[in-house]
């Protein structure tokens, strides 16, 4: 049976990996760590899923088309009007989605683990 990787798979292996760093590391688990450790592969996660969603949200459709046509014409190509124009926003598609809720799945975790040190 092949495993599928889920989001919530995918926040227990990188947590696992995490703890399994800090243990060698530091050769002990504790709350502050594991709090700084998920918070870094959060940011990293939440840093590429925002910047895809800016994409895809068409912030730079006009950029990429003007682009498009300034290298064309350095080129010296004749841009032809047949020839269907993809913006940017649907080139990038929706997979943003994925990274975006493992990033805040993280820093969930990473939350509740500052809520832990700070209490215990």
């Amino acid at each position: 049976m092949k495993a599928k990787l889920t989001v919530k798979n995918l926040i227990i292996l990188i947590l696992a990996l995490c703890l399994i760093a800090e243990l060698f590391i530091y050769h002990k688990i504790s709350f502050l760590q594991t709090t700084n450790f998920t918070f870094i592969v959060s940011s990293l996660f939440l840093i590429i899923g925002l910047f895809w969603a800016v994409l895809h949200s068409g912030a730079f459709d006009f950029f990429h088309f003007s682009m498009k046509k300034v290298t064309s014409k350095l080129r010296r190509e004749e841009l032809s009007e047949e020839t269907e124009q993809v913006p940017l926003s649907a080139a990038v598609g929706k997979g943003y989605i994925f990274p975006l809720k493992v990033g805040f799945g993280l820093l969930i975790i990473c939350l509740v683990t500052l809520l832990g040190y700070y209490l215990f």
